[in-house]
């Protein structure tokens, strides 16, 4: 490598990859460390001005930030912002990258609970980006949806709303309605839309999310994903049909997926299950936990809680429709693992059930 600082600086950064885990943002640390130490070389001894420092803090605390070293990341942010406002009246540049920081600060102290100095510093940020690029300029949008996250955190829906709204209508313009950016947006919204207990406007908003993401590539978990939290806010609603129907979608894309042995396409059967007994199905549900219990056996071992668990629910429905015999044999094959597996919580409830059917049924 060269001795020349700016040269080792390129060299480094060519080797940061567009970090996206919380582990591929850790192993990028020691890099931003070097880079630092360079750019301080650059300014004190090769005479360049501040800007140079003041980004090598920032991407070092952007890396500390994204790895949950916060407290890390609040010092080499919080440096970043000093050194960057004493450069305003003599470096070009610094001023939109102020906002670019206090962002980044604002984040750290979402990170940290400390929602109301979040929204302090993210209120700033945008101040001064939409002062420097317009209220339209895209990059307002991150801003945004920080201050609609600083909000919920604050239990704030409208205000959530407000900037979600704001960030939605920037990311329209900037990609167009069947963008996965602006589909997340629309998700945003429906769970706030949710926790303001708003079923119809979330389910609304949270169905469009889900056509723009089954148009999409690589998005199989994210559309199950979707049409789950869709069942849990119809059952909300009480409107069990469409519950199930939206569990049925999920069923379809992860057996599409990963095949009908999968355990997550075994969860989602489970679920329609309990949502039929629920609405009264008792033969439906019947036929979809007896059929749970094969796959689980086959997945899970013929002595796996998960048996025992759905053996329960068996014996319940027989339990429900007066079948006691039935019932007796399902529970007795679900106490025998209970029992092997030696999870008492559970082998209490079965036995409770099961002394309930045989009382019933005479044995």
């Amino acid at each position: 490598m060269s001795d020349d600082p700016e040269r080792k600086m390129r060299d480094i950064q060519e080797q940061i990859d567009n970090p996206e885990t919380v582990e591929q943002w850790e192993q990028t640390i020691p890099l931003r460390v070097k880079q630092l130490a360079l750019s301080k070389v650059l300014v004190n001894i090769h005479g360049r001005d501040g800007l140079v420092a003041v980004v090598a803090h920032t991407d070092l605390g952007e890396c500390y930030l994204k790895a949950k070293y916060l407290d890390q990341a609040i010092e080499h942010l919080t440096t970043a912002l000093t050194l960057n406002g004493t450069l305003f009246s003599t470096v070009a540049g610094t001023k939109p990258y102020h906002a670019h920081v206090l962002k980044l600060l604002g984040q750290c102290y979402l990170e940290t609970d400390s929602a109301s100095e979040a929204v302090t510093l993210l209120e700033k940020a945008l101040k001064l980006n939409v002062l420097l690029k317009g209220e339209e300029d895209i990059s307002n949008a991150e801003i945004h949806l920080a201050l609609s996250e600083a909000c919920v955190k604050l239990e704030n829906w409208d205000g959530s709303l407000s900037h979600l709204t704001a960030a939605w209508e920037l990311k329209e313009a900037a990609f167009g309605m069947r963008h996965k950016e602006t589909a997340d947006v629309m998700a945003k919204m429906a769970f706030v839309n949710a926790k303001k207990e708003m079923f119809d406007q979330a389910i609304d908003l949270l169905k469009r999310s889900l056509g723009v993401y089954k148009a999409l590539e690589d998005c199989q978990d994210l559309c199950a994903h979707t049409a789950v939290t869709l069942s849990e806010w119809h059952e909300q609603k009480q409107d069990i049909i469409s519950a199930i129907e939206a569990l049925r979608e999920a069923e379809d894309i992860y057996k599409s997926a990963y095949g009908v042995s999968d355990k997550r396409t075994i969860r989602v059967k489970r679920d329609i299950a309990l949502l039929q007994l629920q609405r009264g199905d008792y033969d439906d549900a019947l036929w979809e936990l007896k059929e749970v219990e094969e796959l689980e056996k086959d997945v899970f071992g013929p002595t796996s809680t998960h048996v025992a668990k759905t053996l329960k629910a068996v014996g319940t429905v027989y339990i429900i429709q007066q079948k006691y015999e039935e019932a007796v044999g399902c529970l007795e094959q679900a106490l025998s693992i209970c029992k092997e597996q030696n999870n008492k919580t559970l082998g209490k409830d079965v036995k409770k059930k099961l002394d309930l059917a045989k009382n019933q049924a005479g044995l």
